[in-house]
């Protein structure tokens, strides 16, 4: 690819890596964190979550010597 373009191999990986970047940016996670909002709150076929932690958490005390 960095023959056919004319540019560096480093130029290349440079450059995809800022295109990665780019796609990454914190603004687009937090919308689409906000768009997901509430997407499961008024399932009835999920598990308590609260009770499961509480399992969890009586279980790693029992393992405590």
């Amino acid at each position: 690819m960095a023959l056919r373009s004319g540019r560096s191999q480093s130029a290349l990986i440079r450059e995809a890596i800022d295109a990665f970047l780019q796609q990454q940016q914190p603004q687009g996670r937090l919308a689409r964190l906000r768009q997901a909002r509430g997407l499961w709150a008024e399932r009835t076929d999920l598990p308590d979550w609260s009770a499961l932690r509480g399992e969890l958490d009586l279980s790693a005390l029992a393992l405590e010597p």
